[in-house]
């Protein structure tokens, strides 16, 4: 018999299931589409109430590929987790393996060329311009002129 879950495990009403379910933000953990492969991590909740708690995989990959303009799921790839942090493992060894994405010299994940995420806006460099008091600031806390015999006389 078919139970529902939220993403702690916890047993809840098909109801608020259905509920949670339909919240992206809730329902949704990462993304990646590149126009050849699209990604998404998901809670999904349910499971065989027979299946012992640590077994549940209220967690699902799914993966899709763009065939000829046609999304079409790639039944090989997409995956149930036990866990998000093995859906989180399994979603980025997707995108390593089928996108750009790399690690780094720290050997940490860089997501690259996911079209979902919007660039941050370049804006036009602002200059710098002090405020009054830290250009007398400036002034107050330099160094006294010493006397040289290059600055000549002083009569």
């Amino acid at each position: 018999m078919i139970q529902f879950y939220n993403k702690k495990g916890a047993r809840i009403k098909k109801e608020a299931w259905r509920k949670l379910l339909a919240r992206d933000e809730y329902r949704v953990f990462r993304e990646y589409c590149n126009n050849d492969i699209m990604v998404s991590a998901e809670w999904r909740g349910e499971a065989d109430s027979r299946t012992a708690p640590e077994d549940r995989k209220l967690f699902t990959l799914f993966v899709h590929n763009n065939v000829n303009g046609n999304w079409i799921k790639d039944v090989s790839l997409t995956n149930t987790f036990r866990s998000e942090e093995e859906m989180n493992v399994g979603f980025e060894d997707v995108l390593l393996q089928f996108t750009k994405s790399d690690l780094d010299d720290e050997m940490e994940f860089v997501e690259k060329g996911n079209i979902l995420i919007k660039e941050p806006e370049v804006k036009e460099e602002t200059i710098y311009e002090p405020e009054p008091n830290e250009v007398e600031e400036e002034i107050s806390t330099a160094a006294p002129a010493s006397s040289s015999s290059d600055l000549g006389l002083w009569s």
